[in-house]
């Protein structure tokens, strides 16, 4: 009997389908087809969105699967729309897992999988790991959680990938409606960067999940965890419900005996409980600064216009700032110093006397010749004084990762 393989990808209609028979046991024995149990399953993402302007951002999306009966040729995986490539990849991916975890793919069944709002095709990876949670619920039958909210990749063989952009999906995810978040285990340290950003009440909002494999992912996405995680979600609730009614005072709560004690009871019942680990190593006096790449990435989306002019050819040039724009974006940086890896504020530093440097142009449009070569002088100084920093610091983030 010929073999077809489940991966080969075909297209049809709007979307990419794969399709194939189902593997043969050793001798003439069949391996017996699994059946489609759930016909519709949704788990939510932070994903990129397209947008008019060009601008991909972040959001909240809401995945679903939806299965119907189909003729041979018009079985299998169908995302749309497609999403070119990164969907390529993302069938790639999931359905190779699922030949393997059900040995095969139910019969006569055509699952369409959609996103809401739409997202940008380059993400399309950073979905994988959600849309097979979302089919395996579909085929082993049981219920995923639909306001779940699911981050990171998938590799084929089950691993889960770090989650790029990591940070900024995390505190997408806090400050939606999701009932819990679960993040690559390799993404801690994102994670750690977003108590810092979000404050304790902001992180401890949506309860979050280290996963290191697929399994795992199974194991905390259902509707009914796992008895032992529903537990640890009770205990940390009072937690939540605690520091929410407390507001400024939520750092004093949190030193306290009994708060302390509830994080660690919520940690016994499930270690995996980051948001827990998180708190209790905040009070030990941890977490108090971004790491260092997220201290850059924070220091670059802050200083989105200044930066723009600080490596442009002519960084003595103004015309496109604006002295609104130019306090906004000192003002961020102001507050954001404290919060920032003492590496990387040599950086912000050098930023913030060139956005000064630009106040005093901007304010005094008319100058004479000694004062407008001053100004240049002071201008091309900070710019290369910013750039230098950052270089060091690349080179700094280069030795973390050796």
């Amino acid at each position: 009997m010929k073999i077809f393989t489940f991966a080969s990808i075909c297209l049809i209609g709007l979307g990419l389908v794969c399709r194939g028979a189902l593997p043969e046991k050793e001798g003439d024995e069949k391996t017996a087809a699994p059946t489609i149990k759930n016909p519709k399953a949704v788990v939510t993402s932070p994903l990129y969105i397209k947008q008019a302007a060009g601008v991909n951002v972040l959001a909240n999306v809401t995945i679903t699967a939806k299965a119907t009966p189909a003729t041979p040729d018009q079985a299998g995986i169908l995302l749309v729309p497609p999403l070119g490539d990164g969907g390529k990849a993302v069938l790639g991916a999931v359905t190779k897992l699922m030949m393997t975890v059900h040995n095969g793919w139910p019969v006569g069944q055509r699952v369409e999988v959609s996103f809401q709002p739409e997202i940008a095709p380059d993400d399309a990876p950073a979905a994988s790991l959600a849309v097979a949670l979302l089919l395996d619920s579909m085929i082993a039958g049981w219920n995923a959680d639909p306001a779940c909210s699911i981050i990171g990749g998938l590799q084929p063989d089950g691993k889960v990938q770090a989650a790029t952009s990591a940070l900024m999906r995390l505190t997408t995810a806090t400050r939606g409606t999701a009932s819990r978040i679960l993040m690559p285990e390799k993404n801690v340290t994102q994670a750690a960067d977003c108590l810092v950003n979000e404050g304790v009440v902001g992180a401890g909002r949506v309860q979050m999940f280290a996963v290191k494999d697929f399994d795992e992912v199974l194991q905390m996405a259902a509707l009914q965890p796992d008895p032992d995680m529903a537990k640890s979600i009770e205990l940390f609730d009072g937690v939540q419900k605690t520091l929410s009614a407390s507001g400024a005072d939520a750092e004093a709560i949190l030193k306290k005996v009994d708060t302390q004690e509830q994080l660690r009871f919520t940690l016994r019942k499930w270690p995996s409980h980051m948001t827990a680990r998180l708190l209790l190593g905040h009070v030990a006096g941890r977490y108090r600064t971004f790491s260092l790449p997220s201290s850059i990435e924070a220091v670059d989306r802050i200083a989105t216009t200044l930066l723009k002019n600080i490596q442009s050819a002519r960084p003595y040039e103004v015309k496109g700032l604006t002295t609104a724009g130019v306090v906004s974006e000192l003002q961020r940086l102001r507050l954001a110093l404290e919060r920032l890896d003492p590496l990387a504020k040599r950086y912000a530093q050098a930023i913030i006397k060139y956005g000064e440097t630009a106040q005093i142009w901007l304010s005094k449009p008319a100058h004479n010749p000694a004062e407008t070569q001053d100004l240049v002088t002071s201008f091309s100084a900070a710019a290369a004084q910013a750039l230098d920093a950052r270089a060091d610091l690349g080179a700094a983030i280069q030795q973390v990762v050796k």
